[in-house]
Formats: C-alpha cells, structure tokens, sequence
C-alpha cells in the first residue's frame, strides 16, 4: 500500500515532529517501491536498514522532547516505540534469512503502525502540551533565548564553514547533524543532572541518524559510481565506532561530559563535510 501524507489529517501541529513522520512515510513507500520489483531486483536490506535508523533517531527524538517537558505518559509511550523496533529488527532478520520474503506483511504493518500511532498515540502528547501552553522543540533548550542563540550559532557554523554539498536532502542531512553536535555543545554549559539526563537521548539521536545519513549517502555515491566509495564507507563505520566508545566511557563515568570526545565528534562532522564529503560535490549535486 502506498501512503501519501495528508495535512490535516496526519500532521500534529508540532512542525520537527511532522517534519520527521513525513519522511517515514517516504521511507516506508520505498518498501512498497520495492514490492513493485521482481525478486530478484530488489534491494530491500539497505531501506529496512534506513527505516530502522530513522524511527530509532525520531523516537529518540520524541523521547527527548518528552523528557524536557514533563510528559505525564512517556513511559507508556515508549513501550510503543520498543515494540516497534522490536517488530522491525525481526521483518530485517526475515528477509536476510529469506530473501524471497513476501513484503505484503512488513508494508501492511508500517502503514498501519505509523498512521495509527501518529493519529492515537502521538495527537494526545500534542493535545497534552497545546493543553499546557508548551511549544515543544526536539532541539537545544526549552527557553525561547537559548534556543535561538543556540540554532543562530549552528547556522553560523554551516554558513562560515560553507558546508553546502549543494545537494538538497544531504544537505539538509548535514544541518540535522550540526544541530544534533550543537546540543551536544550546549549540554557542555548545563549541570551535571542536566547532563546526565539528556545526553543519553542525544547521543543516541546522533547514533542512529548518522547511520541513517551514512546509508543514504552511500547508496547515493554508489549509484553514481562514485570511486573513492570504499574508503569513504571506512570512515562512516568508524566513525559509528566511536560513537559507540563515547556512550559507553559516559555511561562508565556516569558524571561529567568527555570534552575531549565532544570535541572530536564535532571537528568529525564538520571536516569530513569539508574534507571529504567535497569530493563528491560535484558528481552529486543538484
């Protein structure tokens, strides 16, 4: 089934939130893309994989929102997004065991989960916060002077560093990346409880987006035959690597944030954009 996304049916009002559940309905329409291949065309793995990453990183997303605001039925909620991964990983490992898999089930059970979840689940935290005054972000601190400092500092580095790839969607990948590292700048300013809550659901939001960011990109360099694709996927997986090293050493820690890891994640981004990801600038763009 091939779903379109209908304003005022399936938007929340909350405009990251919606933002991120209308790209799940483009992810999940490349499932029934691929249902419309023959077998042995299709290439369901590295999608399955996109889709996994991506709700990963919104229901972190989410979870952080829910966190920072008070939401009296985050718990419950979660559960629901722990199931659906859950769901996920198995659809996954069915299809890697089987690759003649029928795509019937997995397609009839993202679409009904996700317009399902979006119109219960997801309108009554949007209700709860309308109902409390709050403007909820998934970005950076919830008072309306340290957010824009912060996002007006994330711009200026995307625009003094001239990040632009001049492809739209990974560019605006790259942005989503330079918020996610300025979050994590930000958090190096608050307490140690302040810490300690939200840096878990920030690294874990630039955990799975930077495999979501990696995977499309790759598909995008392989496509386009792009030759130095096997050296630039080295420095994706180990980048994820350190990600993972990073979240461990805090959990260790448990007390104060790492700073010299903070720093290389952000010089990471910020100079494989420049130095590497430039390479392919011109077979890429727009």
């Amino acid at each position: 089934m091939f779903i379109i996304w209908i304003d005022d049916k399936h938007s929340i009002g909350i405009p990251e939130i919606d933002e991120q559940h209308k790209q799940l309905f483009i992810l999940t329409n490349q499932i029934y893309d691929e249902s419309q291949k023959e077998v042995k065309d299709r290439n369901l793995i590295p999608v399955l994989k996109r889709i996994y990453s991506y709700t990963n990183y919104h229901f972190s997303s989410e979870e952080g929102m829910f966190k920072k605001y008070g939401y009296a039925k985050y718990l419950s909620h979660i559960s629901k997004h722990r199931e659906f991964t859950q769901r996920l990983k198995v659809y996954l490992q069915d299809y890697r065991d089987k690759p003649n898999y029928t795509l019937d089930e997995p397609l009839d059970f993202m679409v009904d989960w996700i317009v399902t979840h979006i119109q219960g689940e997801d309108r009554v935290y949007a209700d709860y916060f309308k109902a409390q005054g709050i403007n909820p972000s998934i970005h950076f601190n919830s008072s309306d002077k340290s957010t824009k400092e912060s996002i007006t500092e994330a711009l200026s580095i995307w625009e003094k560093k001239k990040l632009q790839i001049e492809n739209y969607t990974l560019d605006h990948q790259h942005k989503e990346l330079v918020y996610i590292m300025q979050q994590i700048k930000d958090l190096q300013k608050a307490s140690s409880d302040r810490a300690r809550m939200f840096l878990p659901s920030i690294i874990q939001k630039l955990f799975y987006y930077s495999q979501y960011h990696f995977s499309y990109e790759e598909e995008l360099m392989a496509k386009h035959n792009f030759e130095n694709i096997l050296e630039h996927r080295e420095l994706h997986q180990g980048f994820i690597l350190r990600i993972q090293d990073f979240a461990r050493e805090y959990n260790l820690e448990k007390e104060t944030l790492n700073t010299e890891m903070l720093q290389f994640l952000k010089e990471w981004v910020l100079t494989h954009i420049l130095d590497e990801d430039m390479k392919y600038k011109e077979l890429l763009k727009d």
